[in-house]
């Protein structure tokens, strides 16, 4: 009972973040107009120049914004994963962002059942749909879900005994965000998975 409650409540505010990350999704704007800067082989830390790619790119269709905060502290491996986005106009991109993270999130609920198979399916399902910063990442258009989901499937990869497979999901996850999951990648050799930590290096 209690998780059904969880879910019918985290259900409109997964709806709200969805849009909003639909038709805002401020911090992927960044990232997008950087990696435009990137593929055209400029240097995609350099704000000022890349805030005026994204204001000549929006407007007037969205409202202007502090060029003082528009920066991205990705790592540059991350433009190599996701080159894909940079092809494509930036309203279509906000759509693709947003179907991934729904996917990400199922694939995040399905990766924690595989791990702790003990683990109620509705009330993790209730407590993912309620948890504040998965709707952020929504909403914003950031690539923590998808990096925390990419990490987890490594998990499930490695417990599966398929040590190459964890080694690209890792190694792709460790690209995306090495200071959310790079000490997890760390842990894979203590324990004796040599071969997913090699993967996950050579694919990072």
């Amino acid at each position: 009972m209690v998780a059904m409650v969880m879910i019918l409540v985290g259900l409109p505010l997964l709806g709200r973040a969805c849009w909003r990350g639909a038709t805002s999704a401020g911090d992927l704007g960044y990232v997008h107009m950087s990696l435009q800067t990137w593929m055209a082989g400029g240097n995609p830390y350099r704000w000022e120049e890349n805030y005026q790619r994204f204001a000549r790119a929006i407007a007037p269709a969205e409202p202007t914004r502090n060029p003082e905060s528009y920066f991205t502290l990705y790592p540059p491996a991350l433009f190599s994963v996701i080159t894909p986005l940079g092809l494509a106009p930036w309203p279509a991109v906000r759509w693709v962002v947003v179907v991934l993270q729904l996917l990400a999130l199922v694939g995040l609920w399905w990766s924690f059942h595989r791990l702790l198979p003990g683990l109620p399916p509705l009330l993790t399902a209730g407590v993912l749909l309620l948890w504040a910063p998965i709707h952020t990442c929504i909403a914003m258009g950031q690539f923590a879900l998808l990096t925390w989901c990419l990490f987890c499937l490594g998990l499930v990869a490695v417990k599966a005994k398929r040590p190459y497979l964890a080694g690209v999901l890792l190694g792709v996850a460790t690209a995306m965000k090495p200071q959310m999951v790079g000490a997890g990648l760390l842990i894979l050799p203590l324990l004796g998975f040599w071969r997913s930590f090699l993967a996950a290096t050579f694919t990072d």
